[in-house]
C-alpha cells in the first residue's frame, strides 16, 4: 500500500516543509511493526488511567444530563441516578474511584486476569476501595460525607463493572496483536477463506501443544 509520509506530515502541520528524521523513523517503524504500535497504545492507556479521573468535578446531575441529552429523549426528571453510577458521588469520590479503577486494571493485568463476580466484589474490589479510602485520609483529603460506608458495596460494583470494560478493551487489542506476534496469518498463496481459516486453526493448535 502506497504511503506518502511527506503528504501526511504536511496535512497535519499545515506547512509545506519536510518532516523531521525522528518523525520519519517512528512512522516507518510503526508501519513495519503494527503490533508494537498497538502495544504502545495499550501501555499508554493503562499508565494514564491514574490521572484520567482527576477532572471529575462539578455538578453530578449535569454529568448525567450531558451524557444522555445528545442521544436520549429522556428528560432530566426521568433520569434516576443510582449508587452504582459514578455521577452519584461527589467530585473527590469520583477521583478516588478513578484511581481505584486503575489499581484494578493493574491487578487484572499482572495477577489474575479473569475473576468471578462473587469473589471479586467482596474480595479484591473491596480491599482496593478500603485501601484508597485510608490513603486519602492519611493524605489529609476530606471525602464528601454521606457516601461511605453507606454505599461501600455499590462502589465495589463500579470497580467490577469497569473491570469488565477493561477485559473488552484487552480483547480488542489482542485480536490485532496475536496474529503478528505468533504468525497466525495465512500465506498469500492461500486465496480461499475456508483454507485460510483452517491454516490459522492448525497453526494455533501447534502453538498450544508446544506451549
Amino acid at each position: 500500500m502506497d504511503y506518502n509520509v511527506n503528504a501526511r506530515h504536511q496535512s497535519q502541520n499545515h506547512c509545506p516543509c519536510p518532516p523531521s528524521p525522528t518523525y520519519l523513523e517512528d512512522t516507518v517503524s510503526s508501519e513495519k511493526h503494527p503490533s508494537k504500535k498497538l502495544h504502545s497504545n495499550v501501555v499508554s492507556q493503562v499508565q494514564g488511567r491514574l490521572h484520567s479521573e482527576e477532572d471529575c468535578s462539578g455538578n453530578s446531575t449535569s454529568l448525567v444530563s450531558e451524557r444522555c441529552s445528545k442521544y436520549s429523549r429522556t428528560t432530566k426528571a426521568d433520569v434516576v441516578i443510582q449508587p452504582t453510577m459514578l455521577a452519584f458521588f461527589g467530585p473527590l469520590w469520583c477521583k478516588l474511584l478513578g484511581e481505584a479503577k486503575a489499581r484494578m486494571w493493574l491487578y487484572v493485568a499482572m495477577e489474575v486476569p479473569f475473576l468471578h463476580c462473587e469473589m471479586v466484589i467482596d474480595g479484591v474490589c473491596m480491599e482496593i476501595l478500603v485501601e484508597m479510602v485510608i490513603k486519602y485520609k492519611d493524605d489529609g483529603l476530606e471525602l464528601e460525607a454521606g457516601f461511605y460506608p453507606e454505599h461501600k458495596r455499590s462502589m465495589a460494583m463500579i470497580l467490577f463493572n469497569d473491570m469488565q470494560t477493561f477485559h473488552s478493551e484487552i480483547k480488542k487489542v489482542t485480536v490485532h496483536i496475536i496474529p503478528f506476534e505468533y504468525g497466525l496469518y495465512p500465506p498469500e498463496t492461500i486465496n480461499y477463506n475456508a483454507k485460510q481459516i483452517n491454516f490459522v486453526k492448525k497453526k494455533a493448535t501447534q502453538l498450544l501443544k508446544s506451549a
